[in-house]
């Protein structure tokens, strides 16, 4: 389980068109449940290895959110080479939308 500031991202991937999803649905800022806020990490193959979730490079992750209302695309510029390091990264674009309402460069 990777957790952080913002809630538990779920471990359990759900299978869609685009690979795997990993997300967390329940974004908790300054105390209060964002019920409509999201964050969504889709994967095409991932490797599990002691309890991490590692990527390839035919992994091809995509990452949004979704903050007061508006769906977010985060680029991603560099590779990442596991789930946790992914989330931190659209967590803290989150966090930087949800208060300047725009994304890290």
């Amino acid at each position: 389980m990777y957790k952080n500031s913002l809630g538990e991202l779920v471990l359990f991937p759900i299978k869609d068109e685009d690979g795997f999803l990993f997300q967390n649905n329940k974004i908790l800022m300054n105390g209060k449940l964002r019920k409509t806020d999201y964050i969504k990490i889709w994967v095409k193959q991932y490797q599990e290895n002691s309890g991490k979730h590692l990527l390839s490079d035919a992994s091809e992750p995509k990452c949004q959110i979704k903050v007061r209302e508006e769906k977010v695309a985060i680029p991603l510029t560099q590779a990442y080479l596991s789930i946790d390091e992914l989330y931190h990264l659209a967590s803290e674009q989150y966090k930087n939308y949800f208060y300047f309402g725009k994304l890290l460069s």
